[in-house]
């Protein structure tokens, strides 16, 4: 069974990598652990490396790209798996298959009318209303109370 090879999150704030340089090429045997590619973040260039022993079946995504995190960028095929059969299975899968967002299924072909009526009813049940500005403690006389450390912030 073929193994995916995905964009790694390589830092935390890390939302999309670019692909500076593939480091191997479709048929090479790769071990676990050999770095495959040249990934620059938000912060760094570094070398992704591969967890499984195989051959790189197919690759992706080319150099110079930018992916999303979790965005499949290359195939492995497991040893004693044909490299062919693999790339060839993959090319046949549409692009949708190999992207992050896999389990999500196109929106149904609708009429446009409602269409345009959910999306109106969707915008204005997620918009909330402001809050109430808070309510100012006043003395008897009219006067705002205030603590001695708002009242020398004040002057």
């Amino acid at each position: 069974m073929s193994i995916e090879i995905t964009m790694p999150r390589l830092s935390d704030t890390m939302e999309q990598g670019t692909i500076i340089k593939w480091n191997v090429a479709e048929g090479d045997v790769v071990s676990a652990g050999d770095a495959v590619a040249d990934i620059e973040t938000d912060k760094a260039t570094m070398e992704m490396q591969v967890f499984d022993d195989g051959t790189i079946a197919r690759i992706l995504v080319g150099q110079g790209k930018i992916v999303d995190v979790g965005t499949v960028i290359a195939i492995l095929a497991e040893e004693g798996e044909d490299r062919e059969k693999v790339a060839a299975t993959v090319a046949a899968q549409p692009a949708v298959r190999r992207s992050k967002h896999a389990g999500a299924q196109p929106p149904p072909a609708a009429d446009p009318d409602k269409s345009t009526v959910t999306a109106t009813a969707t915008a204005s049940s997620t918009t909330q209303a402001p809050a109430p500005p808070p309510q100012r403690e006043t003395a008897g006389d009219g006067r705002v109370r205030l603590s001695p450390v708002a009242r020398r912030l004040a002057l």
